[in-house]
């Protein structure tokens, strides 16, 4: 079965320098933005990688990590980008969806029941029979 194409996924690691730790604030901010309907924060990207794979936009997936890396005075952060509005979805967005179909029925109306008028006597509408179906009425007749 065919879920359609994923967004793409862009995995950054890098160090910052312990003594840079406003870079390592400023980061953690970007990465908890929060947009117009909470959700995280779309942003342009001018990377040769990704723009070479026709990521335009993307947002922070919620995996983003940092830790100490031993004998070095500085953080080892890493973090996803996903694809915002990769050209499939955009695509999906674009094609209208089909109307819906009126289902038809090919039988007749009923009238509702008067409690007060006489009652009808109903009368059998016989449909014209095929050729094969009249056919088989005479045999059945003759049968019988």
């Amino acid at each position: 079965m065919d879920k359609g194409v994923k967004p793409k996924k862009l995995n950054v690691a890098t160090n910052i320098r312990c003594e840079d730790a406003r870079q390592l604030r400023d980061l953690i901010r970007v990465i908890e933005a929060r947009g117009a309907h909470g959700e995280g924060k779309v942003y342009n990207i001018t990377n040769r990688e990704a723009n070479a794979a026709g990521i335009k936009q993307v947002r922070v997936s919620d995996r983003f990590s940092w830790k100490p890396i031993d004998g070095v005075k500085a953080w080892a952060v890493a973090f996803t980008l996903r694809e915002y509005l990769s050209v499939p979805e955009k695509a999906e967005k674009r094609e209208k969806t089909p109307e819906p179909v009126a289902q038809k029925s090919e039988g007749t109306a009923i009238a509702p029941k008067q409690p007060d008028a006489e009652p009808q006597t109903a009368v059998a509408v016989q449909e014209p029979q095929t050729m094969l179906e009249s056919i088989l009425h005479k045999i059945d007749e003759a049968l019988a």
